[in-house]
């Protein structure tokens, strides 16, 4: 979030309460979460991923950003090189903001299409994606 303390900021932390932190990118992280949804642009993502990797390692991590222009879409390679520890899914990244902001087509939900590890942190992934609404 460019502004943690802004407006959009404190409305969101008003309608979310506690089940977030907003924050800049060092106090979201030191608040010791679970997941981290990474939502930054993907030419950033691989530095990042560097600049923070001791706090990324060991977590759930959704890669939400496409890198667009050459190379790589993703950044799996970086995270693997960073955060050996992190369960590292790739979800919420292809559907645009409007299908997230009414995920309905004929009545029903929209299905999001994710990848990442077998393990008990899918079913964390999955019960967030419910949660988003798809």
């Amino acid at each position: 979030m460019n502004d943690p303390n802004g407006k959009h900021a404190q409305t969101l932390r008003s309608d979310l309460g506690d089940k977030v932190t907003i924050g800049t990118v060092s106090e979201a992280l030191n608040s010791n979460p679970d997941v981290v949804v990474m939502a930054v642009p993907g030419t950033a993502m691989d530095a990042t991923i560097s600049g923070y990797a001791n706090q990324l390692d060991g977590r759930i991590i959704l890669d939400t950003a496409n890198r667009m222009g050459g190379g790589p879409l993703n950044s799996l390679a970086t995270f693997q090189q960073h955060t050996p520890g992190a369960r590292v899914f790739r979800a919420f990244n292809t559907l645009g903001w409007e299908n997230f902001a009414n995920p309905e087509f004929e009545g029903g939900p929209a299905d999001l299409f994710y990848c990442g590890p077998e393990a008990d942190a899918r079913t964390v992934v999955e019960q967030l994606i419910t949660d988003v609404g798809l």
